[in-house]
């Protein structure tokens, strides 16, 4: 099979970034772990308007955006928008009640909801290698979290379990529909296109807050102010507390905006030249490299995670990167295929 040098290049590019970029999420996050909610979905939305509106504006100083950007209505993105805020959202809420590991295993259950949708819905069929690839993939997660489970495996609790899973669903349908919307507009800019997908971000975390609010005095034993929780998630976030935890917020917040920024670019590329489960089947090889990057740069005393930590590096580990790298060669060996029908496709994703 061969690939377009676009693709091939993003997802070398790609897998050499996604564990920096996972490492440098869970330092950020975990310099604001009291304040989880108003980083994914104020801060972080915010940061990426301006990330990606500073290279939109660029490219339209420089007459470099097509009409196929214009062809887009705000309404396509806005569902875009609103699945991955609905995903951020739900899964925040459960990120107390569950370790980063945990949420980073049960993410991998994407993978066979996204293929039983595309199936029924974008009429993709699948051959022998794909199948076996998800086998191999789902062998190497549960390898990867044996260690895990053998130390730690609280969970404060276990509907937290099944909200997670149902998180899922949007992000599958939103991967889905950027790749009907790349696959169609071929000369899209994806700054452009991720600008406004994070001004409608912005503007849903925003527009539910007030259940966020609810979540938050849940959380608690007693009932929070919530402009003092606003107050003092910016004095965190700017690395203005006292808190110890919060001093280098705002350093891993600019270098996870950075790589997080260049891997969505990188993630839009793979999309459209390859496809939405492409870029699903690279992202398992993350789990593993991270603990591998993690342990050298916790050792030379460049990170401090404790969620790395828990987990000891041990044979799993290496098994597990080897069946996910095997997973990903097996699922490329033969591309998936689009049956010519008059298509369900249009049906569901046609008239957003």
């Amino acid at each position: 099979m061969s690939y377009p040098r676009q693709l091939l290049l993003a997802i070398i590019y790609y897998v050499l970034l996604i564990p920096m970029d996972s490492i440098a999420y869970i330092q950020w996050i975990n310099a604001l772990i009291n304040y989880k909610w108003l980083a994914s979905s104020i801060i972080f939305p915010l940061i990426s308007i301006l990330s990606f509106g500073s290279v939109t504006f660029y490219f339209k100083i420089k007459h470099k955006l097509h009409a196929n950007n214009i062809d887009i209505s705000q309404k396509k993105l806005f569902y875009i928008g609103i699945l991955d805020s609905i995903s951020t959202i739900v899964s925040t809420m459960c990120l107390p009640y569950m370790s980063i590991i945990i949420t980073i295993t049960l993410s991998k259950l994407a993978i066979p909801i996204t293929m039983a949708l595309s199936y029924f819905f974008l009429d993709k069929r699948f051959y022998w290698n794909h199948y076996l690839s998800l086998f191999v993939i789902l062998i190497g997660v549960l390898l990867i979290i044996v260690p895990y489970f053998k130390n730690s495996a609280e969970i404060n609790n276990p509907y937290a379990l099944f909200f997670y899973t149902f998180s899922l669903f949007p992000t599958v349908i939103s991967d889905m529909y950027k790749e009907k919307i790349l696959k169609k507009k071929k000369d899209v800019n994806f700054y452009w296109m991720n600008t406004y997908i994070s001004v409608w971000q912005l503007f849903i975390g925003i527009a539910t807050t007030p259940i966020m609010i609810l979540n938050l005095n849940y959380g608690y034993d007693n009932s929070i102010d919530f402009i003092d929780y606003v107050d003092k998630g910016l004095k965190c976030q700017l690395s203005l507390s006292n808190n110890m935890g919060c001093n280098k917020s705002l350093f891993w917040l600019f270098i996870y905006q950075f790589i997080s920024t260049t891997t969505n670019t990188l993630s839009f590329t793979i999309i459209k030249y390859g496809s939405a489960m492409i870029l699903l089947i690279l992202t398992n090889i993350k789990l593993p490299l991270t603990y591998i990057f993690g342990y050298i740069l916790i050792n030379y005393n460049i990170i401090n995670s404790t969620s790395i930590k828990q987990t000891e590096l041990s044979m799993y580990n290496f098994i597990s990167i080897i069946l996910l790298i095997i997973g990903a060669f097996l699922y490329n060996y033969k591309l998936e295929y689009t049956k010519k029908t008059d298509s369900r496709e249009e049906y569901l994703l046609g008239d957003l």
